[in-house]
């Protein structure tokens, strides 16, 4: 079988499990309050996930044959999906990284967390380069500082051209080029500033034979790939790991390939979150803080429903994480004023809840955020075939338009669950 082939059944796959099982995936958990709400899923198998206890459930999600040997009655297909995931190969860079040239690199790394700098390596090791690259002109897609550009140019020997719009960055990415210029009188890199949603790009686009888009997000790098697909465009070589899916401009998801807009699914931006929800962990107290998060926010979300008397769940938008190291009541005065349902002049011995009402919230968020995770879990198998699905739709369009095409994971989950990798050329 052709890797063309491999890529079309690997999708159709994918395709497939997704369309049938959508019940499992498809659903929004935050906005559902208790599990018999769910009438689309089996009725067993909800009376068995509303049985299990806290405890219960922890014991069963966190063992992950347990929970295969309890699902397999209404998700026969689990090793399907496995097989699906498993089918994207790692990228072998060891050898790469054993013969990689004796320039020193690690002044480029500094004030870069350590995890993002692990990214940007072996993204660059993952590159099959070609040729004499010292002729290459490479366009760095949405390049923050430059900082995968700057190390493409200095151990691979590309001209690089580091497109950044938001023009602070770009300050900073030239000021690094000219400090690192010192040490690294190869490197070949400039900044500039521009849109890349704009129509200017496709003529950028074209005084450059490669790209490359490291977590670029959503329609940023959907665009790339679309310009790209221009048989008059002069890109060669293309390589692309894509970020938040979810951030585009269309409300229902826009397949980039044939195979894609033949496929029944219909997605919305919450559907494009749920690949999202994997995340690394940043350690227990991250992970306790996230749990006190989700509790507080569920938590609120009774207290504002009992005032205005709606009864949809309505998200709140992010906040300053030191509400979490405090008390409920201040994170509760911080989301009334928020909701404008508290002018700002108010403190959180004066809010318009008694003591039992905010004891009898926390425990309602408490039962709700329980539900929130069962249904998360039942999510939770499908959402790396959902973005291999989204992916591979990517990866497809550019094979529809004469690239050859490879998929592979460029990264270890725990430097970036984010590490599915384009590689394209023609």
């Amino acid at each position: 079988m052709s890797e063309v082939d491999v890529l079309r059944s690997l999708f159709h796959h994918a395709d497939q499990l997704l369309t049938q099982y959508r019940p499992f995936w498809q659903m929004r958990p935050f906005y559902i309050r208790q599990l018999s709400e769910c009438s689309q899923l089996p009725e067993h198998l909800l009376s068995k996930l509303t049985k299990l206890d806290q405890k219960e459930f922890e014991q069963l999600s966190q063992n992950s044959e347990a929970s295969q040997q309890w699902l397999q009655p209404w998700l026969p297909c689990l090793d399907e999906l496995e097989q699906i995931q498993r089918s994207i190969p790692g990228v072998d860079n060891s050898e790469t990284s054993s013969q990689q040239d004796s320039v020193s690199i690690k002044h480029l790394s500094t004030g870069i967390p350590g995890r993002k700098w692990s990214q940007i390596e072996q993204f660059i090791n993952s590159l099959p380069i070609t040729g004499d690259t010292a002729k290459h002109k490479l366009l760095e897609w949405c390049a923050g500082k430059g900082h995968l550009g700057r190390l493409l140019s200095i151990r691979k020997g590309y001209e690089v051209t580091s497109l950044e719009w938001q023009h602070s960055l770009c300050i900073q990415g030239e000021a690094l080029i000219h400090q690192q210029k010192k040490r690294y009188p190869q490197l070949q890199q400039r900044m500039q500033q521009g849109d890349a949603l704009s129509d200017d790009v496709s003529r950028l686009l074209n005084q450059h034979n490669t790209a490359v888009a490291l977590h670029a997000c959503g329609d940023l790098h959907t665009h790339l790939i679309s310009q790209c697909c221009n048989s008059a465009q002069a890109i060669k070589q293309l390589a692309v790991a894509p970020c938040c899916y979810h951030l585009t401009a269309d409300d229902i998801y826009q397949p980039l390939s044939k195979a894609g807009q033949g496929s029944l699914l219909s997605l919305d931006r919450q559907d494009l979150k749920i690949p999202l929800q994997e995340t690394v962990t940043g350690g227990q107290r991250v992970s306790r803080l996230r749990d006190i998060e989700l509790h507080w926010r569920l938590s609120f979300d009774f207290l504002r429903q009992s005032l205005t008397g709606e009864t949809r769940y309505k998200p709140l938008p992010a906040f300053p994480k030191k509400l979490l190291s405090g008390e409920f009541n201040d994170f509760v005065l911080w989301a009334l004023i928020n909701r404008e349902l508290l002018s700002d002049n108010h403190d959180s011995d004066n809010l318009p809840f008694n003591e039992r009402e905010m004891s009898q919230a926390l425990t309602e968020g408490a039962e709700k955020l329980l539900v929130v995770r069962k249904l998360e879990w039942l999510q939770s198998h499908f959402r790396r075939v959902l973005e291999i699905w989204l992916v591979a739709d990517r990866a497809l369009a550019l094979e529809e338009a004469g690239f050859h095409v490879e998929l592979y994971q460029f990264c270890d989950k725990a430097v970036s669950p984010r590490n599915l990798l384009i590689l394209a050329r023609r």
